[in-house]
């Protein structure tokens, strides 16, 4: 069963990878070509047209824009590109851009020891945590750590926000709702890691995390 979950993860990392592809290069290319267009009609058409221009060139920009933000979030190219640590970090910076948490981290290990699918999943953990923090807790600060201990890597992440009963929250589990934690506890099992969840009302979450490494050889 595992194995049939992990090939199924997989397949989906690369369905994501190629729509965000898509999404990238054909929609935002287009996209592209008619802000240009506009900006070029803008030179042959009186003031008030001009100004109903700049207002639609806007709207282009936001769009090309969420389009940016959609395919990173499907697949963030920085982990091909440039590896795990600088996709963390990238993630961190986009979150804090976009909420009022003022999120604190750390990273310490070597992701040039890991495999492509680990650091997915990986980064996938962490993308789930920080966006329930953002969605649920009504947090102003976050400490995310993600630290390589000998053969096992420790995610770690601590918020102060309204905190919740964890037990009725693994109930909930159990019956396939709290989707976000459902998928962080799934993908830490499927490596045969650990997780463990503290919470007190009005006194923020420790969500403590230990995965045996995947090394790519």
């Amino acid at each position: 069963m595992k194995n049939l979950s992990r090939y199924l993860i997989k397949a989906q990392e690369e369905e994501r990878k190629k729509i965000a592809r898509e999404l990238h290069d054909e929609i935002g290319q287009i996209l592209t070509a008619i802000k240009i267009n506009l900006e070029l009609l803008k030179r042959k058409v009186d003031k008030e047209l001009q100004n109903q221009i700049d207002e639609n060139i806007n709207l282009i920009n936001r769009a090309i824009d969420e389009v940016r933000d959609i395919s990173l979030n499907l697949r963030p190219s920085l982990i091909d590109d440039l590896g795990l640590t600088s996709a963390i970090k990238w993630y961190v910076e986009k979150i804090k851009e976009k909420s009022n948490l003022e999120i604190n981290y750390i990273l310490e290990f070597d992701p040039k020891e890991f495999s492509k699918d680990f650091s997915i999943t990986i980064f996938r953990i962490i993308q789930e945590g920080l966006t329930n923090v953002v969605r649920h807790a009504e947090a102003t600060e976050v400490l995310l750590k993600v630290i390589q201990k000998d053969n096992e890597i420790e995610i770690f992440i601590k918020d102060d926000g309204k905190g919740f009963d964890v037990e009725q929250v693994f109930k909930d589990i159990n019956k396939g709702r709290a989707l976000g934690l459902l998928g962080i506890k799934e993908r830490v099992e499927l490596l045969n890691g650990r997780i463990e969840i503290k919470s007190e009302i009005q006194k923020g979450t420790e969500i403590r995390i230990n995965i045996p490494l995947e090394r790519d050889i």
